[in-house]
């Protein structure tokens, strides 16, 4: 989330404590905030009230299992809101995309906190990449939808493609831009892909023990959004260095997209800061 700053807030607030970014050269193009629309209660049928009762426990306990980084609590409530809500007001209704986007967000969190903690069990990301689908089957065709949450919802679809290795991310990224270049420009179109944006990356354990330690990441971005690094340099030891390099290889990004089409981004300079901790975390960002 939302997919798509989905992976970039499940990351900023993952390292926000002891991790500053010293250049903003990755932070993502600007898109439309996806929103979803609450209901009026009192146009509601007395079935539509009880669920919508129902649903904002289910909702409350998705979130606060989920601050625990109890992923799969959090999971089985945003499932079953869904599954509410469908009854509530049919499975083509726009209603039910908050849940969606719920399971989306709580799927990719899931993975991303077994892929820093190396334990756990595994988040089933074909379940997020589903629930992403089908929030942009029920946006397609509507006149009711606000068009920029078209926009939206096709680049989180492409994030959650890219995140997954799925080779059709790009080609989302395309008919995003397509349709952004409709409904205003193509020259808003471009600014929207103006820069690469974060989509996977786990950055090096932060040992205890030290008071601070900078690594500077130079890189290139291709237009399939993987990554070449060309230098990393600091103060941290060589090991961390080593680490952050090949963990940087393996990350994706968004690629900037001109005229529609994407391109290689090169020289991008990115500064990680670890202050020192008496505790051993992982950090991603």
């Amino acid at each position: 989330m939302y997919a798509r700053r989905l992976l970039l807030a499940l990351i900023a607030g993952a390292c926000a404590v002891t991790l500053r970014v010293e250049a903003t050269a990755t932070e993502p193009a600007a898109v439309p905030t996806p929103y979803h629309r609450v209901p009026d209660r009192d146009n509601l049928t007395p079935d539509q009230k009880k669920a919508e009762t129902f649903v904002a426990k289910l909702f409350a306990r998705a979130r606060t299992a989920a601050a625990s980084n109890d992923y799969a609590t959090a999971s089985t409530a945003y499932e079953d809101a869904l599954k509410v809500l469908e009854e509530a007001y049919g499975p083509d209704n726009d209603r039910i995309t908050e849940a969606l986007r719920g399971i989306v967000n709580t799927r990719v969190s899931w993975d991303n906190y077994s892929a820093q903690y190396g334990f756990g069990q595994r988040a089933g990301l074909v379940v997020a990449v589903k629930a992403q689908e089908r929030i942009v089957s029920i946006y397609e065709g509507r006149e009711d939808i606000d068009p920029y949450e078209r926009v939206a919802a096709l680049v989180d679809l492409g994030d959650c493609y890219l995140y997954t290795d799925d080779p059709r991310a790009i080609d989302t990224y395309r008919k995003a831009w397509q349709l952004q270049s409709r409904l205003v420009s193509s020259q808003t179109a471009d600014e929207m892909f103006g820069s690469v944006g974060l989509v996977r990356l786990v950055l090096p354990e932060n040992p205890q023990g030290h008071s601070e330690w900078r690594v500077t990441v130079t890189y290139d971005v291709a237009s399939d959004g993987k990554v070449t690094v060309s230098e990393v340099d600091g103060n941290a030891p060589q090991e961390v260095n080593e680490h952050m390099r090949d963990n940087y290889a393996h990350a994706r990004f968004r690629p900037r997209l001109v005229g529609g089409e994407p391109v290689d981004t090169h020289g991008i300079t990115y500064t990680h800061k670890y202050a020192g901790t008496s505790g051993r975390q992982n950090f991603r960002a």
